[in-house]
């Protein structure tokens, strides 16, 4: 893992959830370009083996995706409740 900024020249003007990038530059600094923020939820919801949390070695990376994991259930428990 390396730790990275997004490049001055991106549209992007916050830091996102989870970002897919097409381009690393460095320079003086460690930048990504050509970046798309990523929701969390899209990453559980396309992917859910290869983004386990349980599967995943970065601390923080794993305890974000538990959070989300944990909204999303809580969120279909509601909608449940909800529809009934």
């Amino acid at each position: 893992m390396q730790a990275v900024a997004i490049h001055p020249s991106s549209a992007i003007d916050h830091k996102p959830q989870f970002c897919l990038y097409h381009e690393f530059v460095l320079t003086t600094k460690n930048y990504i370009r050509t970046v798309t923020d990523v929701k969390g939820e899209w990453l559980l919801e396309i992917a859910p083996e290869y983004f386990k949390p349980a599967k995943i070695k970065v601390l923080e990376t794993r305890k974000e995706l538990e959070r989300i994991e944990r909204e999303v259930i809580q969120r279909k428990k509601q909608y449940t409740k909800l529809s009934k």
